[in-house]
């Protein structure tokens, strides 16, 4: 319905921007799949690649699952698909986006061709009307007050605080810390642990010092304000994952760094085995860069991926129905609500619409509308009220 709605109401040149900007969009935990749709919503999941969606290609059976790292899929030719669950990274315009993988099958299920194994939660949700599939989660549903103030000059517009939490997302930054191999490590943070800006991410001690037997519980204060000692993660959030690459043999490194080198191969191991893939370490050469530079011989780098929440703020960009991009310009502190007592998310301005030739959100809006109302009353008639 939605397609046609666009092609009937909006300029040709605006309905070319849809897959643009989808493109640039990121998951937020308000997302869901609308009301009115195109019916490509279940197609998405089969045009994505692995990241997104895993499909099976032959029947098959669920032979292993672990929670959190992947599971395996067996073939009737014998043949595996392995896949990701829990937690992934991927990169997009300079940003580290966390994905969650997720999967509505158990080990022994039967799977047929076609059917979605595993899916990104953020983006995709379960069919329920058809198993096996999942349906695209293109946004979420606001109501929109459509007026002209300075707060929506040149597209722009007002969001309240309430709906700005509803376009909340998770953003990762990745802190490197390069170690010598000699070095003597004590304090790593763990995996789940939170952080703040300056919480030090491990305490580094050279072997000569550490040897000296120097550092002792009253100097580990004094040692946390030494950048180069005790790096910090100059970032609030949960530790989700750490890695470890080296360059060099583990017979030249410290206790400390060996244990530390150990602890990141057995984590790849760990996966591997969950998604029945080939097994790597974090043995690495010069190829590996750090910052731009090569991981030189008899050096280690360590990578911890800190994720935190953050809610939609001011100069944030945001597409209002299919094509309509805004900037964010105020988020009110206070309650928006219609004279007739309907609560408002946010401010629009109906001058944007007409000046782009886009006239499908009113159609689309009014159908959402409806579509809400005839949702109500069919559950009161079933619940027989």
């Amino acid at each position: 319905m939605c397609d046609k709605l666009a092609r009937l109401k909006t300029k040709p040149k605006r309905i070319n921007f849809i897959s643009i900007q989808n493109s640039h969009t990121v998951a937020c935990d308000g997302y869901a799949t609308l009301p009115v749709r195109t019916g490509y919503e279940q197609a998405v999941s089969h045009r994505v690649g692995s990241g997104y969606c895993n499909i099976a290609e032959e029947d098959g059976v669920i032979e292993s699952i672990v929670e959190g790292q992947g599971g395996v899929l067996r073939y009737k030719n014998g043949s595996t698909l392995g896949f990701i669950l829990g937690r992934r990274f991927g990169k997009a315009g300079g940003q580290t986006i966390p994905h969650e993988m997720s999967t509505t099958f158990k080990v022994g299920d039967k799977v047929k061709a076609g059917e979605v194994v595993s899916f990104n939660s953020g983006w995709f949700e379960p069919d329920y009307f058809n198993k096996g599939q999942v349906l695209y989660k293109a946004g979420t549903i606001a109501t929109v007050a459509l007026v002209e103030t300075k707060q929506t000059h040149e597209d722009a517009c007002t969001i309240t605080e309430k709906f700005s939490r509803r376009l909340g997302t998770k953003l990762t930054k990745v802190k490197k810390v390069r170690l010598e191999f000699q070095d003597v490590l004590t304090n790593l943070v763990k995996i789940g642990q939170e952080v703040d800006f300056e919480t030090p991410l491990v305490l580094i001690q050279d072997e000569m010092t550490a040897n000296l037997g120097v550092f002792n519980a009253d100097t580990i204060a004094t040692l946390a304000s030494m950048s180069q000692q005790a790096p910090t993660a100059k970032v609030r959030g949960i530790v989700e994952k750490i890695e470890v690459f080296y360059h060099g043999s583990k017979d030249d490194m410290s206790a400390s760094v060996r244990a530390l080198a150990n602890y990141g191969d057995k984590l790849l191991l760990t996966q591997a085995k969950a998604t029945d893939v080939p097994v790597f370490t974090g043995s690495t050469d010069e190829s590996y860069r750090v910052d731009g530079d090569p991981l030189l011989p008899g050096t280690m780098c360590v990578v911890f991926y800190i994720t935190d929440h953050v809610t939609a703020g001011i100069a944030d960009k945001v597409v209002f129905a299919s094509q309509m991009k805004s900037i964010i310009s105020e988020v009110a502190d206070y309650e928006i609500v219609s004279e007739s007592g309907i609560e408002v998310d946010a401010f629009f301005g109906a001058y944007s619409i007409f000046k782009r030739i886009v006239n499908s959100p009113f159609s689309m809006g009014t159908t959402t509308v409806l579509m809400q109302l005839g949702a109500r009353h069919a559950l009161k008639m079933y619940r027989g009220k």
